[in-house]
């Protein structure tokens, strides 16, 4: 069975993300924002059955998956991949203006 582990670095993003996105006004409630990251670390749960890309990029780590969240915003996941764990290392997204770093390519 395959194990995500969620470096700390990326986990303190995500925390923070709650915060950004109900002090900044994307979310009137701070329980949305909470539900909006709870739907990323879902779909990190599923990041061992879809076909992760490699990127260009090996510093950031050695592969990445793609999460559409809506039609303005997608999410990278950047993780190093050995025997059957996943280590995220890095997440950013489309409006990061330097999350082409992590992956070394526009898609």
């Amino acid at each position: 069975m395959e194990k995500i582990v969620i470096s700390p670095k990326a986990r303190m993003m995500l925390d923070e993300l709650i915060d950004i996105l109900y002090y900044e006004n994307y979310f009137s409630y701070k329980k949305t924002a909470q539900d909006y990251v709870n739907n990323i670390y879902d779909f990190i749960s599923t990041i061992p059955a879809l076909r992760p890309k490699p990127t260009l990029n090996k510093n950031f780590g050695g592969w990445y998956c793609k999460y559409k969240h809506n039609s303005k915003t997608s999410w990278y996941f950047i993780f190093d991949i050995e025997d059957d764990s996943y280590l995220i290392k890095n997440i950013t997204n489309n409006h990061s203006p330097d999350y082409v770093k992590f992956i070394g390519l526009i898609e």
